[in-house]
């Protein structure tokens, strides 16, 4: 199973939710791969992986490690950083791309990975579409080595009105032109914990819900403990909305809605 977290915009916690979901997921018993697409590498950094990345040690055969597990009984979790950061993401890429050895290079280095876990949720960079150059190789990687039927994009939105129209209409784009995969989920994350707003952004999740036919919606309201980031490793309860989002998502493609 493949699980793509996706949005707009920067700021909307989805990195966040991408690790807490990796975690919730692994204390299930499951094999996770989190794979961290996006070029400032958050979610690596918050599962205390800082050093390299797979694309730069494919290009360039450096030391460094560009992925780190951890275990929970029988469940485990590893993060892979896929991008390094922006100044040498384009020349990585286009040594990568420009060079069947070292792109044999990145299938190869990835491909244990792949095999190895059985549940993959992407934390991305904002605003992309299949075959962007910040997705491009780890989707023809992926795709290579696993022949993955349960795929599914989880669009990210914040609480505003505005957000989620936007994010409503770059879900249409998307759809239109991915050639993989499908629309599972929508998700209105980090709405202030007020019983008015949940409620408003609940009902107003229900009707979107419908109307564009998603199966898996929830509203995930804001809980400072996912975001005291000194104190992310240690965490050990998450909010009963993310756990519940977690089951979702790994029953996916039943239908629930999350509040």
């Amino acid at each position: 199973m493949r699980l793509s977290l996706i949005g707009v915009k920067g700021g909307i916690g989805k990195s966040t939710l991408a690790v807490s979901l990796s975690k919730l997921i692994m204390k299930m018993g499951k094999r996770v791969l989190l794979v961290d697409r996006d070029l400032i590498g958050w979610s690596s950094k918050l599962l205390g992986l800082e050093d390299s990345s797979l694309l730069h040690k494919a290009s360039t055969g450096e030391s460094g490690e560009f992925y780190r597990s951890e275990n929970d009984g029988e469940g485990k979790l590893t993060v892979v950083r896929v991008n390094p950061d922006f100044p040498l993401f384009l020349k990585d890429y286009r040594a990568v791309k420009e060079s069947n050895e070292k792109f044999r290079a990145f299938v190869d280095l990835y491909r244990p990975l792949l095999l190895e876990h059985e549940i993959f949720v992407v934390d991305n960079p904002p605003n992309i579409f299949q075959g962007d150059e910040l997705t491009d190789l780890e989707h023809q990687a992926f795709s290579i080595t696993r022949d993955e039927k349960d795929w599914y994009r989880i669009y990210v939105t914040d609480p505003s009105e505005r957000g989620l129209s936007v994010v409503l209409d770059y879900m249409k784009v998307s759809e239109s032109i991915s050639s993989k995969g499908k629309a599972g989920g929508l998700i209105m994350n980090m709405v202030p914990p007020l019983p008015e707003e949940l409620t408003k952004a609940s009902s107003t999740m229900k009707k979107v819900c419908i109307e564009y036919k998603i199966s898996l919606c929830g509203v995930i309201p804001f809980d400072e403990r996912l975001y005291t980031y000194s104190s992310y490793a240690e965490l050990k309860e998450f909010p009963e909305q993310v756990i519940s989002l977690a089951k979702a998502l790994v029953n996916l493609p039943a239908s629930s809605f999350v509040e």
